[in-house]
């Protein structure tokens, strides 16, 4: 053994891994994720793909001084089962932003999101949840939120009956 080398100390206790309050283990999220397929997710993906842009340079270029977007977000939303990034967090300025970055016109991206987003509010992908109030249990269901504004509450709901 070299000089100064140090030897692993093996009589500390590992961590124990977090635990609910029931004492089981935390199990991992599991985000259900699928190919680009609806007009605003395909857009935007072959747009970045025609422009060599990763997720995280397009992250880079729609930030703001005020407000940053992790690639991994994007990377979210144009995998997103639903087909559009959620109602609350798509502003005129985000679709703005990202449609110079990716170097398409503000009403295409906008008009593309729309699409999308009513596509989605019509379908279902089961028999069983039909209408505007399933689609809205499903959103709550699917979230990780545990609370939630009420402003945020009357966006999605502005967004299942689409005004």
């Amino acid at each position: 053994m070299h000089p100064g080398t140090k030897l692993k100390d093996f009589s500390k206790p590992k961590p124990k891994p977090k635990t609910e309050p029931d004492g089981k283990p935390k199990q991992q999220r599991v985000i259900k994720r699928v190919e680009p397929f609806s007009s605003w997710q395909i857009l935007v993906q072959d747009r970045c793909t025609e422009l060599r842009i990763s997720t995280r340079a397009l992250a880079d270029k729609i930030a703001t001084p005020r407000k940053s977007y992790e690639h991994s977000t994007l990377w979210a939303w144009i995998r997103s089962p639903e087909g559009v990034p959620p109602g609350a967090a798509y502003t005129q300025e985000l679709n703005a932003r990202l449609a110079a970055a990716i170097e398409v016109h503000p009403d295409v991206l906008s008009s593309a999101f729309e699409e999308s987003r009513r596509k989605f509010m019509q379908t279902t992908s089961s028999p069983g949840q039909v209408g505007p109030l399933a689609v809205l249990r499903m959103l709550f269901a699917d979230s990780m939120r545990k609370t939630w504004k009420t402003e945020e509450i009357v966006k999605l709901i502005d967004n299942i009956r689409g005004v």
